[in-house]
């Protein structure tokens, strides 16, 4: 089993003023649908934030919540806490705007994980890493701390200090996967 985390707590998780996370999507709210789907491959889930409080009457009290080390060293410093404070040694890492993630996905991804001991496995679509939807060891939180101590506050910093694989459009297609589980709600 896996620990899922959503980033839920930067300044880019508002849509015309609302969290991300809490925008209707499919007669729920979008961390709602997110946590169903975590939890058919996820023995724990964590909410990363930076507004907790808005996240206590929402979310289910197995879930935990919790918020960044390093403030405001964006989405890096939201996977740092992630890894940080997971149970697992493989985490789940999206973003609170997908409404469409998917576990199957994910069971693929975790299979190529273990079949090559790399570090992370990310989807690269058009030649571009996306960096949520992705798996991540804890083992990279060194290479992670490197990057917030050099300022690199975006995940793209960790693509030249990791062992990562990708899983791209050929494998998407080949294994019957859907790539509209990597779209976030600005992308739709």
């Amino acid at each position: 089993m896996l620990t899922g985390a959503i980033l839920a707590g930067g300044p880019n998780d508002t849509f015309d003023g609302t969290l991300k996370s809490f925008l209707p999507f499919d007669g729920q709210v979008i961390i709602t649908k997110q946590i169903h789907e975590m939890k058919k491959v996820c023995s724990e889930i964590l909410v990363v934030t930076n507004q907790p409080r808005s996240f206590l009457s929402v979310v289910p009290r197995d879930i935990r919540i919790i918020t960044d080390y390093h403030k405001q060293m964006g989405p890096l410093g939201g996977i740092h806490a992630a890894l940080s404070l997971a149970n697992r040694p493989t985490i789940w890492i999206v973003a609170c705007g997908m409404p469409f993630i998917d576990s199957k996905v994910v069971k693929y991804m975790l299979k190529l994980r273990n079949e090559s001991n790399c570090q992370a496995v990310l989807p690269v679509l058009a030649q571009d890493p996306v960096y949520y939807h992705s798996l991540y060891r804890k083992n990279i939180i060194p290479e992670i701390e490197e990057g917030l101590f050099a300022n690199a506050g975006h995940p793209s910093f960790l693509l030249n200090h990791i062992n990562w694989i990708q899983v791209n459009e050929v494998l998407f297609t080949k294994n019957e996967l859907d790539p509209l589980c990597l779209s976030e709600i600005t992308t739709i």
